[in-house]
């Protein structure tokens, strides 16, 4: 399968996508208190399905932002919230990917995996566009990586200079 995609640079200080960068930041800060609220209140279980909760929250917010759109990616006409990108953004005629992903203190300069991404025929990503990642640094107020958390910042940063490594995945049936 082949596919002829870019990985757009955000281009910081260019507008208009510097000025949707910055309003992004904005919201997200304004609303981090009410974010983290609902997220210490609503939220029961295991520190890495933290930020399957958080997704609706923070596309909510985005949402709530004049003139932008955020949605689930759609494959084939069908709404896809499994796999990445979590959610779409479009603001005008400029569309970002967003993936929304959590990590504590501790864990912020660490190299563990926080995502990958499967080529498939079912793939989210169809347009050549900025890809951002918006990164919610949480706290376990329940000690042991356990709930209740809370939001102690954000972090918003552009994919296209993100350095990766490459891990090869096979998966085959068993002959026997």
């Amino acid at each position: 399968m082949s596919i002829d995609l870019k990985l757009v640079n955000m281009q910081p200080g260019k507008a208009p996508v510097a000025a949707i960068a910055k309003k992004l930041k904005e919201s997200l800060n304004s609303h981090l208190s009410d974010i983290s609220e609902e997220l210490k209140k609503g939220y029961k279980g295991r520190a890495n399905e933290v930020s399957n909760y958080l997704e609706p929250l923070i596309a909510k917010r985005l949402s709530s932002i004049s003139g932008f759109e955020v949605s689930i990616p759609t494959v084939k006409g069908k709404k896809r919230s499994a796999g990445y990108p979590d959610r779409v953004l479009k603001a005008g005629n400029l569309y970002m990917y967003v993936e929304i992903k959590t990590f504590q203190e501790k864990t912020e300069d660490s190299s563990l995996r926080s995502f990958y991404y499967k080529p498939s025929e079912k793939n989210k990503v169809t347009i050549s566009c900025p890809h951002l990642l918006i990164g919610a640094e949480v706290e376990s107020l329940g000690g042991e990586n356990k709930s209740p958390f809370v939001i102690k910042k954000f972090k918003i940063m552009d994919l296209h200079n993100l350095k990766v490594d490459l891990k090869p995945e096979f998966n085959a049936s068993n002959p026997m």
